[in-house]
């Protein structure tokens, strides 16, 4: 949690750069690769079943963050855990440092808010660019630590998340599918919920593969198999016993 914690504090700071906003390179790369949100958030908002379970897959993150910890060390995954926070904290610093030379107000803002509907958006209707401009402009002075918000658009932390967490529960029996298909959901919401680009999702995967393979090139070096168990002392000799 405290990882956590200081990772989202981290991209507060990365936001407080103001390079130029990225928003029209990240679309022009969409609409390259021949994805169309706007027909892709249509589909799911004409079903709303569907965009209420996706929804909750994208809302699971934080949770899992709790219980993906809790999972490992009650399979005994203690080595598998340590990899996994490690690969965890690499990703949050990753997101930010490339977050820096990649800013943008997120696909939801920039294609779907005209100028003269966001003069005009309900107070009611949540948005993150106030806090984001503010930082860039640098007059946001305190982060209130219970109104934290996602800043970042690209690349996606959501989805180097949801990786991070099959990859962790992949060995652990009954576990694994239900994972791989709560977090298959979260990354499929997070162009809707998450108000992302779909490049923003291949960015997230590219940090998190790479955190993955820091984390167990990092692991090399120190004994990351050992056991958590507390030496006991020999048993005293009989003889010593009786001498004493």
């Amino acid at each position: 949690l405290l990882i956590l914690l200081f990772g989202i504090l981290l991209t507060y700071a990365a936001m407080t750069t103001n390079f130029p906003y990225r928003d029209a390179q990240l679309y022009a790369i969409d609409q390259a690769l021949g994805l169309d949100r706007r027909a892709y958030l249509d589909f799911v908002n004409n079903r709303p079943l569907l965009a209420e379970l996706a929804g909750y897959a994208y809302m699971s993150l934080l949770p899992q963050f709790a219980l993906v910890p809790m999972v490992l060390m009650i399979a005994n995954q203690l080595p598998n855990l340590r990899r996994w926070m490690l690969a965890f904290g690499l990703a949050l610093i990753m997101t930010s440092a490339l977050s820096v030379f990649a800013p943008a107000v997120a696909a939801f803002v920039y294609l779907d808010l005209t100028p003269q509907v966001y003069a005009n958006i309900s107070s009611t209707v949540y948005t993150h660019v106030p806090t984001l401009e503010a930082l860039r402009a640098g007059t946001f002075r305190s982060i209130p630590l219970d109104n934290l918000e996602g800043l970042i658009t690209f690349p996606s932390f959501h989805t180097a998340g949801a990786i991070m967490f099959i990859w962790a529960l992949r060995k652990v029996p009954y576990v694994r599918w239900p994972a791989i298909a709560l977090n298959a959901a979260l990354i499929a919401a997070t162009p809707i919920d998450g108000a992302h680009y779909f490049i923003d999702l291949v960015g997230g995967a590219v940090v998190a593969f790479a955190a993955i393979a820091m984390s167990y090139w990092i692991c090399r070096f120190v004994p990351v198999e050992e056991t958590m168990t507390v030496p006991v002392p020999a048993a005293v000799p009989e003889a010593a016993r009786a001498s004493v």
